[in-house]
């Protein structure tokens, strides 16, 4: 509520409203900001405060009964106006996101991406530029491989064959097939044949792609079970 709001209300001067408003800040009582206004009848511009409803009753608190009430009744006004106001909607991109999809995708082709990685790339920066998930709006979930071959994870090799994918792990080093490179395996030169690298869509705290291997059921000719 405006000051000038309280002295229309309550019968006082402006000046009177603004001087107690002035008094209680200075003792920190209110924490009402004060901001210009242009007097709709001589165009100058003067002072006021725009007030919580809080400060308001402590500004209001030595006036009578009855003009606190109306301060109130006004209040309660304000706040039915503004519920009764409908939420904006929001505001459509105004970039095409399946201009920005065709762009990104092509970059990411021109890196070295194969289409898969590259479709996941595209979706991801489409969908932070214009709220739109493009894969989603077509329902596909999932990217087909080109080549349809079924390869499994060193967790799904190690429940088939060994013990644990710890276990599958020390025998594909042990062949030659990967090394552990800042903390993670990495397939060699050796067991790139049988590797495949797949970007999961999602990134480490650094902004790196984090990338799963998974492996050929060829490349158990390679270790010894």
């Amino acid at each position: 509520m405006t000051s000038r709001e309280i002295a229309e209300l309550t019968g006082s001067t402006h000046d009177a409203v603004l001087k107690t408003i002035r008094r209680l800040l200075a003792e920190g009582v209110v924490s009402g900001n004060e901001t210009p206004y242009k007097h709709p009848q001589n165009s100058q511009t003067y002072s006021e405060f725009l007030l919580s409803f809080r400060d308001t009753m402590v500004v209001v608190s030595g006036y009578s009964a009855e003009l606190r009430a109306k301060i109130i009744d006004r209040w309660q006004e304000l706040e039915a106006k503004q519920l009764a106001v409908p939420a904006a909607a929001p505001a459509r991109s105004a970039v095409s996101p399946a201009k920005e999809f065709r762009a990104i995708f092509g970059i990411a082709r021109l890196i070295g991406l194969d289409k898969n990685a590259a479709a996941i790339s595209a979706n991801q920066g489409t969908a932070a530029l214009t709220g739109v998930n493009m894969l989603q709006l077509m329902e596909r979930t999932h990217l087909a491989t080109p080549e349809q071959e079924i390869c499994f994870t060193p967790t799904e090799m190690g429940r088939r064959f060994v013990k644990s994918a710890k276990h599958f792990n020390q025998l594909l080093a042990q062949a030659g097939l990967q090394e552990q490179i800042a903390g993670h395996w990495v397939p060699t030169a050796k067991g790139r044949t049988h590797a495949v690298v797949l970007d999961t869509g999602k990134a480490h705290g650094s902004g790196a792609p984090i990338q799963q291997v998974k492996w050929r059921d060829s490349v158990l000719a390679e270790v010894a079970l």
